[in-house]
C-alpha cells in the first residue's frame, strides 16, 4: 500500500496526470528525467527501500526516453514496484 503524502504518494499523483495528459511527459517541468532525482532523494530520505526506489529510478529513466505508446506499461511496472516493492527473484542476496 502507498503512504499518504509519500514519495510515492507523489509519484502516483504524477503518474494520474501523464495518463490524463495523454502519457506527453509533462506532468512536471523537464519531465521524468528532471523528476527523477529529486524524487529518488525523497524516497531514500523516507526509508523506502533502496533496491525498489533505484528500480524505479531505471524505469523513471525510461520513461522519459520512451515514445508515447510505451508509457503505459512502464506506468504500470512503476505502480507495480510501489505497491509490491521488487519481486524475491530480483532482489539481491
Amino acid at each position: 500500500m502507498v503512504k499518504k503524502d509519500s514519495a510515492y504518494q507523489r509519484l502516483q499523483r504524477i503518474l494520474e496526470l501523464e495518463e490524463k495528459q495523454g502519457w506527453r511527459n509533462r506532468a512536471v517541468i523537464g519531465g521524468a528525467e528532471a523528476l527523477r532525482e529529486r524524487w529518488v532523494k525523497d524516497a531514500l530520505a523516507e526509508g523506502e527501500d533502496e533496491a525498489t526506489v533505484q528500480a524505479i529510478q531505471a524505469l523513471l529513466t525510461e520513461y522519459a526516453q520512451a515514445d508515447q505508446s510505451t508509457r503505459p506499461a512502464l506506468a504500470q511496472r512503476i505502480r507495480r514496484l510501489m505497491a509490491e516493492g521488487l519481486p524475491p527473484e530480483e532482489q539481491a542476496p
